[in-house]
């Protein structure tokens, strides 16, 4: 289990880094199949925000956050619709891959989550796949394992967009998403 004290974890994504491994850390090792709705939704909810602000370290006017932290990105062929895939190799043949619909973390072979259904599955990487139809999953996963090393190293990002960034980026970040929710709510009619 994740052993997690908020005072240890600082700078604007500390909130994030928190809840994410206060949900893994209330699974059951012995049986994934047991997820909790409550701890599903909520893993989801956060899941959903990273992947959000994943987007916006893309677009950050002063350069590609995610390359500058080391990863390849593989765009998606021209006529192609679909999200670019990025690749970070990390220590001990892991890698994380991160897509606009959700995050796979392992080596060949590990775990895939996506981005609107917080159900980590066992999968195998695959190089060119643009849109969650074409990942191919397998069953729930076993063991919280992989997925706790992945959180771990999504808190290991948020504080290095910390360091490099500071600490207003991520503020900035999350009131331009919540100005573009406010934005979108506007376009729809008023009862």
């Amino acid at each position: 289990m994740i052993s997690c004290s908020y005072s240890k974890v600082s700078g604007p994504g500390a909130w994030w880094v928190f809840m994410m491994q206060n949900v893994v850390s209330h699974m059951d090792r012995r049986s994934f199949l047991a997820l909790q709705r409550r701890i599903a939704r909520k893993g989801q909810k956060l899941l959903h925000l990273q992947c959000s602000l994943w987007g916006d370290d893309v677009r950050r006017e002063e350069g590609n956050l995610l390359l500058k932290h080391g990863f390849e990105r593989h765009r998606p062929p021209r006529r192609v619709n679909g999200c670019s895939q990025y690749i970070l190799e990390l220590a001990e043949n892991r890698r994380v891959c991160l897509w606009g619909f959700g995050l796979f973390y392992g080596e060949q072979s590990g775990i895939y989550v996506g981005r609107y259904e917080f159900k980590p599955r066992v999968a195998c990487l695959r190089r060119n796949v643009w849109t969650p139809e074409k990942f191919k999953t397998g069953p729930s996963l076993p063991s919280t394992l992989l997925l706790e090393e992945a959180v771990r190293w999504i808190a290991g990002y948020e504080r290095w967009i910390d360091s490099v960034c500071g600490s207003s980026y991520r503020h900035t970040c999350m009131y331009r998403a919540w100005e573009e929710l406010a934005e979108d709510l506007c376009s729809y009619p008023r009862s």
